[in-house]
């Protein structure tokens, strides 16, 4: 029986204030005796606070908290809940604005995931605990809905470009009381990196060009009178983006394509069925100094084409750019390409 290849052909198309939870409902977060915990206080407009702390004999937050600035900077009131903070540092909260109201909200860190604390802090266990944080918040005295967010932060490497997505946390509860968290996008976010202040658009979205290597990113955003997201530091690392192959095994499709739209999507069209998870890093766009630029891959409703979008920032006017498309791509049969494909197009006017 012969054998069909399995061949492409390229188709090319132009809260509660001050109430903490009950104590029975304690999360699980006690340090062992000489672990570091960090401690930060946020007041409305800058950092009050932020150290190591060693535990020695702590057992819950509220005993991490007063070794770490002492009971004269802590006020407020102890009940049967435990301790109702209303001012840390000589910045106090409650005060009302329009629409709004202020308290210390509870935040914790552990695997490096900021969240709400689910319990006060006179029951949080420091088992698990990396960081603690109190943070000025502002809510919604109505509806004890919040109205400061915890930042998420989501990054896409496209070429010598990164792009930032802000969102933040939503945190609701359901009838039995149990929270349930959603992300929605934040226009206006502030993002500073290397010293540079970059502020996201409609979409949540920042662009921007970074060197390889490890750097941090510090989100906020203020409110008209509160903080609208919690204050965070986030690490992120710019891999190499470099092709390194040698392509003298890539076939070359000879059209001319010397004057293409920036905004050009490439159709590539199988006669096969195409298995989805054979194209991760088996299409690639690169550019004149070997970067790659690959924008979206779609696997079309036929199952059969590949859509390849420009990069987000589109394509550069004059640039030269070279489509692979790799051999290793396989058909839902099992079957592979017959032989490996490059595709070079210049960006006209």
């Amino acid at each position: 029986m012969n054998k069909r290849n399995f061949s492409a052909l390229l188709i090319f198309i132009i809260v509660f204030s001050f109430m903490p939870v009950a104590i029975g409902n304690s999360h699980t977060y006690a340090a062992n005796s000489g672990e570091e915990i960090r401690v930060r206080i946020e007041g409305k407009d800058g950092t009050l606070f932020d150290y190591m702390i060693v535990v020695s004999d702590e057992l819950s937050g509220e005993d991490l908290l007063r070794t770490a600035i002492g009971d004269d900077e802590i006020d407020g009131e102890v009940s049967q809940y435990g301790l109702l903070i209303t001012g840390l540092l000589g910045e106090t909260v409650g005060n009302s604005g329009d629409g709004y109201s202020t308290s210390w909200g509870l935040y914790v860190a552990g695997g490096g995931v900021l969240e709400s604390s689910q319990v006060g802090i006179s029951s949080l266990q420091l088992e698990g605990l990396e960081e603690l944080l109190l943070h000025v918040k502002a809510f919604n005295p109505s509806t004890y809905e919040d109205l400061t967010f915890i930042p998420r932060l989501e990054t896409i490497q496209e070429g010598s470009y990164t792009k930032l997505i802000v969102k933040k946390a939503i945190t609701t509860y359901d009838e039995n009381w149990n929270p349930v968290i959603s992300e929605e996008i934040v226009e206006g976010a502030n993002l500073e990196i290397d010293g540079d202040v970059y502020t996201t658009d409609e979409n949540g979205e920042v662009e921007i060009e970074l060197e390889e290597g490890t750097h941090y990113v510090n989100i906020f955003k203020e409110g008209e009178n509160y903080p609208e997201l919690v204050r965070e530091t986030y690490e992120i690392v710019v891999e190499s983006n470099k092709f390194e192959e040698d392509d003298s095994n890539y076939e070359l499709w000879t059209v001319d394509n010397s004057n293409v739209k920036v905004n050009k999507e490439w159709n590539i069209k199988f006669n096969e069925e195409v298995l989805d998870s054979s194209l991760e890093d088996n299409i690639i766009v690169i550019d004149s100094d070997k970067n790659i630029v690959t924008g979206e891959l779609e696997l079309l409703e036929d199952n059969k084409t590949i859509r390849v979008y420009p990069p987000s920032n589109e394509y550069s006017v004059g640039e030269s750019y070279s489509l692979y498309i790799k051999n290793e791509i396989k058909s839902v049969n099992g079957k592979v390409l017959n032989k490996s494909w490059k595709v070079e197009f210049t960006i006209g006017e």
